[in-house]
């Protein structure tokens, strides 16, 4: 995980990276909608690995539900924990070489889990 004090800190900085940053629709709920921004450089690393950040719109407001992670991919499962899709993430460690990593909806927000 990337550690949050590389990332922007004061509230004018974040609006600008994620602003400026590639943005789209996700489907990891079952009921209501989300967000995935996935961050750009200077944020990404040598091997491609950029920040992303998830967001659930609930009574028309945006709620962060995960942070500060690295990867150059995601991919959704097909497994639900209370109506929120588990995924993986992929990050590159070298050229030849990488992590998966999964994530579990913990009630309020993704966290990292293990692989059911």
């Amino acid at each position: 995980m990337k550690n949050s004090s590389t990332l922007p800190q004061s509230p004018e900085e974040q609006r600008k990276t994620v602003l400026s940053s590639g943005m789209g629709a996700i489907a990891l709920a079952d009921l209501g909608e989300q967000l995935v921004v996935w961050g750009h450089n200077p944020y990404c690393g040598a091997t491609g690995n950029c920040p992303i950040w998830i967001f659930a719109l609930s009574d028309s407001r945006l709620r962060l539900i995960l942070k500060d992670v690295s990867a150059s991919s995601l991919v959704i499962k097909n497994h639900s924990t209370r109506g929120f899709h588990g995924f993986f993430t992929y990050e590159n460690m070298s050229a030849g070489d990488g992590v998966f990593l999964v994530f579990r909806w913990r009630g309020s927000e993704y966290r990292e889990g293990r692989i059911d």
